[in-house]
């Protein structure tokens, strides 16, 4: 009998509430933790956590990377195509924790990262820092007797590319490379053929 209860109550709790979520969010700064099982972690957060995620994106080059994107020197970016957002996700971090507990010396380091990455991002609003994306390509097959080019690109600003063509019987499929933007070198994951 409980469970019909419970079940009852809750579909017409639903029902009552069918135009939109009965409880609004309390905005950031009108939550305050003062004790309990959050505040330790909460401090260790703001004392301990932030700052060594910081100095890491420090020795392992993601920061560095933004100061060479908005300088537009070519080549030398270090790490993996997705540590830009491990940056992004600190200072979101640290922006929350700032909210909480003013930091003057956090606040300062704060606004010069965020005044290299907004140096880094390009005039049409782009911004990577890794940039060995491949700029210019195409996709060419051979057909038994010669290479035929099936598709061209030569402002590729994206990793994920789709390209139909028409069905065709061929022996191999090449991606040429023609340009990268401005890394010496690029690589190609992927290349599925359906």
């Amino acid at each position: 009998m409980k469970t019909i209860q419970i079940l009852f109550l809750s579909v017409i709790s639903g029902a009552a509430f069918a135009g939109g979520y009965p409880h609004s969010p309390a905005a950031l700064n009108d939550v305050k933790v003062t004790g309990g099982f959050w505040l330790p972690r909460i401090e260790t957060n703001r004392l301990v956590t932030v700052k060594t995620d910081f100095r890491k994106c420090e020795e392992t080059g993601r920061i560095a990377n933004f100061e060479k994107a908005a300088r537009r020197e070519k080549g030398g970016f270090k790490g993996v195509p997705w540590d830009d957002s491990d940056v992004y996700k600190v200072i979101e971090g640290a922006a929350y924790t700032l909210a909480q507990h003013p930091d003057a010396e956090l606040d300062r380091y704060l606004d010069n990262l965020i005044a290299q990455i907004a140096g880094a991002q390009e005039p049409d609003g782009y911004l990577y820092t890794a940039r060995t994306l491949v700029k210019a390509y195409a996709v060419e097959a051979f057909d038994g007797k010669e290479w035929i080019t099936l598709a061209t690109e030569t402002r590729n600003t994206v990793r994920h590319r789709i390209h139909k063509f028409q069905p065709r019987t061929v022996t191999a499929v090449r991606i040429r490379i023609d340009e990268t933007w401005g890394d010496p070198s690029a690589r190609v994951f992927e290349v599925r053929v359906y």
